[in-house]
């Protein structure tokens, strides 16, 4: 198990992994510390590689196209201005719907934004769901 440290990037580079985890948190502070360390490339080329990628919430949004959306769920105390994420999914996710902790009007409100705009694929997951992304498809469970 290697856990990151964006200080010492070259010691992620090239490694013989399986898996990429990337935990839930705050998408704007991650996806900055990301590109500070410029690994999207390596994320990138790990998935091209058939490193399964797994990402809660946060780790989720990371690898979509675009974070814009969540703006008004997520604090950008960066400062961020590049709302472009990583783009190896096709399509934004609006995760934690129904969840009476995660606000679920807004995330409904959202997400018909989402539909109505017709720029992305959207996704509407509760904690309960999950999306899992094959060559072949995409199912939710």
């Amino acid at each position: 198990i290697y856990i990151f440290d964006e200080s010492e990037t070259e010691k992620f580079r090239n490694l013989d992994i399986d898996i990429i985890y990337i935990s839930g948190g705050n998408t704007f502070a991650t996806l900055d510390k990301i590109r500070k360390a410029n690994f999207a490339k390596d994320i990138k080329k790990y998935i091209e590689k058939g490193v399964t990628y797994i990402g809660g919430s946060c780790g989720a949004h990371i690898v979509t196209k675009n974070i814009e959306h969540l703006l008004e769920l997520d604090d950008n105390y960066i400062g961020i201005k590049d709302y472009n994420a990583l783009g190896v999914f096709d399509g934004v996710i609006i995760p934690h719907c129904k969840s009476k902790d995660y606000n679920p009007d807004l995330r409904e409100k959202i997400y018909n934004k989402l539909l109505e705009d017709k720029k992305y694929n959207v996704y509407k997951l509760t904690n309960d769901e999950s999306l899992i992304v094959t060559e072949t498809g995409i199912v939710k469970s």
